[in-house]
């Protein structure tokens, strides 16, 4: 014996029926009564189903549950109770059954031209009620299908992101739906077409703490060129006290730097090392007073200067475009070249300069005015190296931020990503339809709930 209907789906008036507490379980003899076109003969095709081992063929997609009171259950997919015998006698077996001269009748004896029609009338709106249950399923089957699109693209998408982002963490459609609803009035912003960023934005993204560089030090050079002109300038000027000096030797420096050396091999000594000859007491006197001591501390200035000149010489930076993150390299090379340049050209100034105080050296009673060959490059090398310095600090801004960047590259690409999928699925459009389509179901069953209310005014005329 049967026990109880459990639940009933897509059969009839009952769309989504399911038991509650405060139903009674079947007893031996059970009389079911309600208006007509409430259900009583849907529930007789039911258990005609179980008679027949078969669906009705007007509800393929049902689903239902039923029990029996050794509490075992059967179903759309399991029709066949053993042992059990059932008979179903209703206005289908009528209709299929019995005939009066020819014609099939209901099991109601319909008398009066009156009844006649509201008989006919109740079947007009049957068969409407039935087209509308027919093109609420199929409403239903639609959107349901379109919600499945999405539901699928969400799920997939929220892979190929986790596995593209090498995400560690959970990251499925349930994390993706609020970024896509975040984005969703202005999706298109968030895509990136620049395939170059992408890739840069990738790179951080999936950076691990391997990747993350040390922090560089600042090419800080002093530059002081234009003080060193200056300074030689000055000095190409100055012309030591020439009073007792040796005409000859003035007018021939490379003379007077031979000589000037060789004075301190001859001060014991009145022989000359070269000729022979005696170096008298007065020819001593005069060499002596030629090369005076305001001489000897003009030569050593220039000498103090050639250091100061020397020391100030630029060395160039050693850090190579490796030790910086890719996304600098290319700039850092074209940094890194201009700067190699203007050093090269700043200590070429530089050797200038020594040119210049070896001259003065050479002649040092012969003033020097003309410096055209000495350019001030100072302000180009300032420059080279603040846009060189621009970059390390970029770069170690990035290691300092290293964290932080890789969240936003993170956030961006999601962002990216999710864009894409709305105009891959087309996601707005199908919403529309999923919206039209349940808006339309929704009007059809207040439609049917209408006709159905009616049908009991319409029975009620039958005798």
């Amino acid at each position: 014996m049967l026990k109880r209907i459990s639940h009933i789906t897509n059969f009839g008036v009952f769309q989504n029926y399911r038991r509650t507490g405060d139903i009674q379980d079947f007893k031996k003899l059970n009389i079911i009564y309600g208006w007509n076109y409430s259900g009583k003969t849907t529930i007789a095709r039911l258990f005609n189903c179980l008679e027949k081992g078969e669906l009705h063929k007007d509800y393929p997609d049902c689903k239902f549950e039923v029990t029996d009171q050794d509490d075992k259950k059967y179903s759309e997919t399991n029709l066949t109770i053993p042992g059990k015998l059932i008979r179903v006698f209703n206005s289908d077996f009528v209709r299929k059954n019995l005939k009066w001269e020819g014609e099939a009748f209901d099991p109601i004896l319909l008398l009066g031209e009156e009844s006649i029609e509201a008989e006919k009338e109740i079947e007009k709106k049957q068969t409407k009620i039935s087209r509308i249950v027919n093109i609420v399923d199929k409403l239903t089957t639609i959107h349901v299908n379109l919600d499945a699109e999405i539901e699928n693209g969400l799920t997939q998408k929220a892979s190929h992101i986790s596995t593209k982002l090498k995400l560690v963490e959970l990251f499925t459609k349930i994390h993706l739906r609020p970024i896509l609803n975040q984005i969703r009035k202005n999706h298109s912003a968030h895509k990136i077409d620049d395939k170059i960023k992408e890739k840069k934005l990738l790179k951080a993204a999936t950076a691990s703490e391997d990747d993350k560089l040390p922090k560089l030090t600042e090419y800080n050079p002093t530059v002081a060129l234009n003080t060193l002109i200056d300074e030689v300038t000055e000095l190409l000027k100055e012309v030591p006290d020439f009073s007792k000096t040796i005409d000859h030797l003035v007018q021939h420096s490379d003379i007077a730097n031979w000589v000037e050396i060789g004075i301190p091999l001859h001060e014991s000594n009145e022989i000359c090392e070269y000729c022979g000859n005696t170096i008298s007491p007065e020819r001593k006197e005069d060499l002596l007073a030629h090369f005076s001591e305001d001489l000897k501390n003009h030569k050593v200035k220039i000498e103090k200067l050639d250091q100061k000149i020397l020391v100030h010489k630029l060395q160039a930076p050693q850090i190579t475009k490796r030790d910086l993150y890719q996304g600098l390299r290319d700039d850092f090379d074209a940094a890194n070249k201009n700067i190699k340049e203007s050093i090269k050209e700043y200590n070429k100034q530089l050797d200038e300069l020594l040119k210049l105080t070896q001259r003065k050296k050479d002649k040092p009673f012969e003033q020097i005015t003309d410096l055209t060959t000495v350019t001030d490059c100072s302000q180009t090398i300032s420059e080279h190296v603040s846009v060189y310095n621009k970059i390390v600090k970029d770069n170690n801004d990035n290691t300092d931020k290293f964290d932080e960047n890789k969240l936003s590259a993170r956030t961006d690409l999601k962002n990216h990503y999710t864009a894409v999928f709305i105009d891959e699925i087309d996601l707005f459009n199908k919403e529309e339809k999923i919206s039209i389509y349940k808006g339309r179901k929704q009007k059809l069953s207040n439609w049917r709930i209408r006709i159905i209310s009616a049908i009991p005014d319409k029975s009620g005329q039958l005798i």
